[in-house]
């Protein structure tokens, strides 16, 4: 028998309802997931629970994602998790930029949360995009 172990996912999000929509989304799949509402928060939680995956917003009061990705990345150099970058402002993702930084998928943050869904198991099955 074979065993799956959860998937660890920290979800970074300074918009409250943004964050609580995505983290149901998440855990309805089977996921185990906290949540931090500010750069300094992700930082603290990343380090406690070596999560497989980071979702970010791109533009937050505090940092921008972009820069999460990469302090994230540094401090975790050993085991890094995987960083998927979400925004609501299409104009907000600059891949290049998310690309330097680390990130390993973006996507647009919508109602729609099977979009995010959809990229976390690319993510998670190796298809960047």
């Amino acid at each position: 028998m074979r065993v799956i172990m959860e998937k660890k996912i920290l979800v970074v999000d300074d918009e409250p309802g943004d964050r609580k929509k995505m983290v149901m989304a998440l855990e309805k799949e089977g996921y185990s997931v906290m949540e931090a509402s500010g750069a300094e928060e992700a930082l603290n939680k990343s380090r406690e629970m070596l999560p497989d995956l980071v979702i970010t917003d791109v533009l937050m009061p505090d940092t921008t994602g972009f820069d999460l990705c990469r302090k994230i990345k540094e401090a975790l150099h050993s085991h890094p998790p995987l960083v998927l970058m979400v925004t609501g402002k299409a104009a907000g993702i600059n891949i290049h930029l998310a690309n330097h930084m680390g990130a390993d998928g973006f996507e647009a943050k919508t109602h729609d949360m099977s979009l995010v869904l959809k990229a976390v198991r690319n993510i998670f099955s190796g298809n960047k995009h």
